[in-house]
């Protein structure tokens, strides 16, 4: 490298971003600068000037030894495929091109083999291992997520909150999103992508753990060759291709040179979450933030805005199902599974008695409700510089609980009577005129 590059490189750089030409004397240096923002250019689907095209390297040049063989493979693997990976996910689930593509940089053309063939395949490996860990780490706490809010437990549990399968399946959706090339399919990249990262994850589980760091790398590097492999052979068969012994090979090496660096990686990127998670959790417990905390009217207003939000949501959730049933719209799946396998509803309507009658039952549980309720506003305010998380929980169950007994009212169980099986002037009782029972019917008939 020439004395002085680096200066010529950086003066380079900050010549392209104000639109300046680039200096005589450091066109050579400028080269890799030049094509990563042509890149850029492209992603942000921004059309590089007649300059900017003539100073980024042309399809047939050759870049130079550096570039081709370690900088480009390893930005290939690390930023441009996965950028790509998540560009293709994003416009697929949204209308229109929404994220530009971009363009990956130019790679040596080298010989099976020989020692830059293998330098290229080491640096592009090494790019690559940093998106698979973020998509295993990633695809780990969806999964995880996804087993406590459904509180599932056995098998099904046990799968979710797997290391192992959340590395498998990170791997497996980003090899789906990737760009495909010739002989592959979204299909064969997922499957070689699963298997790949499976080997990885279980032959590194089964390793001892009092090897020397030279044979920890020996080994990982054996079982990472196999993984590649593996994972290369699954793909190629998944997408109705046969098996090429070089490119085999390749994946082999980079798959044993990904495993290597693998456990560093996933280790540093955690202690980096969880470096972020401490100095979150700190930042909000800091001092500042809860004396802003313990003030009244700001807690009144997260508390206020949070009702919102969820009545909000409440009411249009109510409104759907509103529709829905106006229209008599229903799931897809329901009405499959109705018509091919119906069934006779039978109606519930026991014995009517004065015990058991449905005004007797609402009569009493409207004041017990207005209560609580009652109670449940003189606790909030009472709580007023405390937090008021529990007093908000305990109205939500209260709601809850008043509801559930409106529908039975309504509807009856198997020893109640319902609502809606008599008419007025059978329910109505001593205490209770068939005006008020007809006041109550229409009551509970109102929309949510």
């Amino acid at each position: 490298m020439q004395p002085g590059y680096p200066a010529q490189a950086m003066n380079c750089i900050f010549n392209l971003w104000m639109g300046l030409p680039p200096m005589a004397t450091g066109a050579r240096a400028c080269s890799l600068s030049n094509r990563i923002r042509l890149v850029y250019l492209t992603a942000m689907e921004i059309d590089a000037t007649p300059d900017e095209r003539k100073v980024s390297a042309p399809v047939n040049e050759q870049p130079n030894w550096l570039e081709g063989h370690v900088l480009n493979p390893f930005v290939n693997g690390i930023a441009i495929t996965p950028y790509n990976a998540v560009a293709n996910a994003v416009n697929f689930a949204t209308p229109g091109d929404l994220l530009g593509k971009a363009e990956t940089l130019p790679v040596s053309q080298t010989e099976f083999l020989t020692p830059g063939w293998f330098v290229q395949n080491v640096s592009g490996g090494l790019g690559a291992i940093v998106p698979y860990v973020i998509a295993g780490k990633t695809a780990g706490a969806a999964m995880r997520g996804t087993a406590s809010r459904f509180a599932l437990n056995g098998p099904t549990a046990v799968v979710l909150t797997s290391d192992i399968a959340a590395a498998t399946t990170g791997a497996a959706v980003l090899d789906f999103s990737r760009d495909t090339h010739a002989g592959e399919t979204r299909l064969g990249n997922a499957v070689g992508g699963g298997i790949a990262m499976f080997a990885f994850a279980k032959g590194n589980a089964l390793m001892g753990v009092s090897e020397s760091i030279v044979q920890r790398g020996v080994t990982r590097f054996g079982i990472g060759t196999v993984g590649g492999m593996a994972g290369y052979t699954g793909s190629r068969l998944a997408s109705g291709e046969g098996v090429n012994g070089e490119e085999l090979l390749k994946a082999g090496i980079t798959g044993g040179t990904m495993n290597v660096a693998l456990p560093p990686t996933q280790h540093f990127i955690t202690k980096g979450f969880e470096r972020a998670g401490t100095a979150a959790h700190d930042a909000i417990n800091s001092k500042p933030v809860t004396e802003a905390w313990k003030n009244s009217k700001a807690e009144s207003l997260y508390w206020s805005a949070r009702g919102n939000i969820r009545e909000g949501y409440t009411a249009a959730r109510e409104s759907t199902y509103a529709f829905a049933n106006e229209h008599n719209l229903a799931h897809p799946l329901k009405r499959f599974m109705e018509r091919s396998f119906p069934r006779e509803v039978q109606t519930v309507k026991p014995p009517l008695t004065p015990e058991n009658n449905p005004v007797t039952t609402f009569e009493k549980a409207l004041p017990e409700y207005f209560e609580r309720v009652q109670k449940g506003e003189e606790a909030w305010e009472l709580n007023a510089t405390g937090n008021r998380y529990d007093v908000h929980r305990e109205m939500q169950q209260v709601k809850g609980e008043f509801a559930a007994k409106l529908m039975e009212v309504w509807h009856g169980t198997a020893d109640k009577p319902g609502f809606k099986h008599y008419t007025d002037a059978e329910l109505a009782t001593s205490t209770t005129s068939v005006e008020r029972v007809a006041q109550i019917r229409s009551a509970l008939q109102q929309p949510a």
